[in-house]
């Protein structure tokens, strides 16, 4: 199982040159395998207070960071902590008025 550094390390790694772009890009990958590609049997969710909500297409399987979240296999709590941090950061650009 991945670690939020390793998530973290890839999230780092697309540069961020559009921080909230890139964030929200990462938020909805987040959620889709939070909710198509952990373990089935379980129901894991995505919480409340991140305003997603799923495409009745199911998961975006071809974004890349979806792919890059199935090569990692990160855990339910990795994935948590590391869309907390997105949330608040995507919530400050607002703030800031950079977000679009």
């Amino acid at each position: 199982m991945s670690t939020y550094n390793d998530i973290k390390y890839e999230v780092k790694a697309n540069g961020l040159y559009d921080g909230y772009g890139e964030s929200m890009t990462w938020l909805f990958a987040i959620c889709d395998y939070i909710e198509h590609g952990l373990d089935p049997d379980k129901p894991y969710l995505v919480p409340f207070d991140w305003r997603y909500s799923g495409s009745p297409f199911g998961a975006d399987v071809e974004a890349s960071e979806y792919k890059t979240l199935q090569e990692l296999k990160p855990d339910y709590e990795a994935l948590i902590k590391i869309g907390r941090v997105l949330v608040r950061y995507v919530d400050k650009l607002k703030v800031a008025g950079r977000d679009y």
